[in-house]
């Protein structure tokens, strides 16, 4: 039989990610468990090989049961959300009409997640569907499974044991995920508040690690894959979709402060700071118009915004080459600090059409103006 280091590793991971933490458990709570399996005085009862035997099958049984509820607990509940809370899915969610994702989610992805993924991401679903869709049945698998299972047909095992490991070590940080919590709540009923309270950084640790484990998982069975294709002949070639009417896209951002009047977002021209305007930019390669107006409200005055509907479209020449924007009324949904160097005011309506330099960007705002809910949602 041929020994594989590589396959041993994982093994030993993957085991460990079910016997550690059940040992764990099973050690600390052995003065009710013990009893409940065996009863009398439960382990003390066993010596030698009996009482360790006892001991590893109670932890492994227990660490199934960790296993079992930390992928329904934390796989789509949890690390679903903070994958989807990047940046660009953001963007997204807005650009759909959806709310901005919780802050926490955000401030994990923010750390987690590498700026590239999304795009490594979206690049791997289109080269999947390009080949299921031919079957009729894209979404019968998602891209993760299908890199995988490529990487295994192509028999490429350096590139699959390398994605293996890191999903391997998700998989340990998300049974230590569920472990801690137990713990703190143990220590809470036995009066050491003191050892919960310090577990409370553990517990962060563990999950940003099982969210950074797992994207780097999918992420390298992405890359490997995308590789493949790329050396690949005649392989998957993706063909942008160019955006030429409208060519940009911008918008009229309101927001009701608290006990008083809707105020409406102005921000100041980058070429001429003089000049004062509703933030709009270039539709890039693939994007949607939509998504382009939340990004570009982001990039230039760090605000978070929700698109909820269609504004008029202005049309006017610029250098020499003609410009057609789309605006979007938008609702704020947060604020960050801003990518570019402008200065942001919130401005109520009589003031924000008089602070508006184009009367083309006025025109945009009266009809918000009009349209704006004049009640909390």
């Amino acid at each position: 039989m041929n020994f594989e280091p590589q396959k041993f590793f994982i093994g030993v991971i993957d085991l460990f990610s079910i016997l550690l933490p059940g040992a764990l458990l099973t050690f600390l709570m052995q003065d009710e468990l013990g009893p409940l399996v065996f009863g009398g005085d439960g382990y003390n009862a066993l010596t030698g090989v009996a009482g360790w035997l006892a001991f590893l099958v109670s932890a492994y049984l227990v660490g199934h049961f960790i296993f079992l509820f930390g992928a329904w607990a934390l796989d789509t509940p949890v690390y679903d959300r903070i994958r989807n809370a990047t940046r660009q899915q953001q963007i997204n969610r807005l650009a759909r009409g959806e709310p901005l994702s919780w802050w926490l989610t955000r401030a994990l992805a923010r750390d987690a997640v590498k700026p590239n993924s999304d795009v490594t991401v979206a690049l791997a679903v289109r080269i999947k569907d390009h080949y299921i869709a031919r079957l009729g049945s894209p979404s019968a698998i998602n891209a993760f499974q299908w890199c995988k299972a490529r990487l295994s047909l192509e028999n490429r095992a350096d590139a699959l044991a390398e994605v293996e490991r890191f999903e391997a070590d998700s998989k340990f940080f998300r049974s230590l995920v569920i472990v801690i919590p137990i713990f703190m709540a143990w220590k809470l009923a036995h009066g050491a508040p003191v050892a919960a309270i310090y577990a409370l950084p553990l517990l962060w640790l563990a999950l940003w690690r099982y969210v950074d484990q797992r994207v780097k998982a999918t992420n390298q069975s992405y890359w490997h894959v995308i590789a493949l294709e790329a050396n690949a002949e005649e392989g998957f070639r993706h063909t942008p979709v160019e955006h030429r009417n409208p060519s940009h896209a911008g918008g009229v951002v309101y927001r009701r402060d608290r006990n008083g009047p809707v105020t409406f977002l102005v921000a100041q021209a980058l070429r001429n700071p003089v000049d004062w305007i509703l933030p709009k930019g270039h539709i890039e390669r693939d994007e949607q118009p939509a998504q382009a107006a939340v990004r570009e409200v982001l990039e230039e005055a760090g605000v978070w915004g929700r698109v909820e509907r269609k504004l008029p479209t202005i049309a006017f020449v610029l250098d020499g080459a003609p410009v057609v924007v789309q605006y979007y009324l938008m609702r704020a949904e947060g604020e960050e600090r801003a990518e570019e160097n402008r200065k942001p005011v919130w401005l109520p309506f009589d003031q924000a059409i008089v602070k508006l330099s184009h009367e083309e960007s006025q025109t945009v705002l009266r009809v918000a103006n009009a349209v704006v809910p004049r009640e909390p949602p």
